[in-house]
């Protein structure tokens, strides 16, 4: 769904707007759709894919920039009820269930590895005695249940003397492997949304793959570090230097602030480097945008809420 919204953002690309209204002119670039599409006229902006369209670029429009917002948060003068039966027309057409089913598998098969990396890397950094290990320890003691820390601690000290560089290599291999296969399917899912043929090549096809999982990972392990960890940082930095309730309540605030930006950038950089469509215009928020990080933050607040009702729990049953 967040694919179909995002695209009234405007990242797109058009043919002939007579196909639509006969007399309207053409604003045909970049890019080749199979279908007829959708172009801006008359000051509104049609949804793409919704209607078997491809948007125009917002470069080529008549509308100033100012309209081209004004028409993209106005979901080109559809109303709700218009909106939300084109979308699942568009999610029917294109067989967007079973893609989500595809992209799901591929990158929980790279959590997996990744997690080896992880555990492999945190063996050999924090080997026993060291500094970064006590230090890792409270820190985990801290933002974990109880039950989750024991077996944390447990599984460190079993594969501390087993990590080796050969298999921190091949666990970062293999996540890389796994979750660019993932991308690169989301780029398929993406250009089937658009109704755009793959153009590029297929050299270029997996370096903008693995150039965008490395960035979301990145971005996204960042921003879930801030929701679920952020808390406790803050109460401990609190502790240590002295907030006010104020100062905490401007901290929590950086604290979402900063982690919603990451998760922004991350939808931004999707929509803008994932499809095949020339002539891209890059914007901070779209509908689609919105929709997906408004379900990544209710998901990961209420992982947050979930963690601390069971580390309470496990305290109050162990007392």
């Amino acid at each position: 769904m967040a694919s179909f919204l995002g695209r009234v953002g405007g990242n797109r690309m058009s043919m002939p707007a007579s196909r639509l209204l006969p007399g309207k002119g053409s604003c045909l670039r970049g890019g080749h759709s199979s279908v007829a599409p959708v172009c801006f006229a008359s000051n509104r902006l049609a949804l793409t894919g919704i209607a078997r369209p491809v948007l125009s670029s917002m470069a080529e429009s008549e509308l100033t920039a100012d309209q081209q917002i004004e028409s993209i948060w106005a979901l080109g003068g559809l109303t709700w009820r218009e909106l939300m039966r084109r979308v699942w027309g568009g999610i029917n057409r294109n067989d967007l269930i079973n893609r989500a089913y595809e992209l799901a598998y591929n990158f929980l098969m790279a959590v997996f590895p990744m997690l080896l990396f992880m555990l492999g890397l945190l063996g050999m950094l924090a080997s026993e005695g060291s500094k970064i290990r006590s230090d890792l320890f409270y820190y985990f003691q801290l933002v974990l249940p109880p039950m989750a820390y024991k077996l944390l601690v447990q599984t460190l000290s079993e594969v501390t003397p087993a990590s080796t560089g050969g298999k921190l290599t091949f666990g970062l291999l293999f996540a890389l492997y796994s979750g660019s296969a993932g991308m690169t399917q989301l780029m398929s899912t993406l250009n089937a949304a658009y109704e755009v043929r793959e153009e590029r090549s297929w050299l270029k096809i997996h370096l903008v793959s693995l150039t965008l999982t490395l960035a979301m990972a990145v971005l996204l392990i960042a921003a879930l570090f801030l929701v679920l960890a952020g808390g406790q940082v803050i109460a401990s930095a609190g502790q240590t230097v002295g907030f006010n309730g104020a100062a905490w309540i401007v901290m929590k605030i950086v604290q979402w602030a900063v982690a919603l930006a990451f998760v922004v950038f991350a939808f931004a950089s999707i929509y803008y480097f994932a499809p095949n469509v020339h002539e891209q215009h890059w914007y901070w928020l779209t509908p689609g945008s919105v929709v997906g990080v408004g379900m990544w933050a209710i998901a990961s607040a209420s992982t947050c809420v979930f963690l601390i009702h069971t580390a309470r729990r496990m305290v109050r049953s162990e007392q």
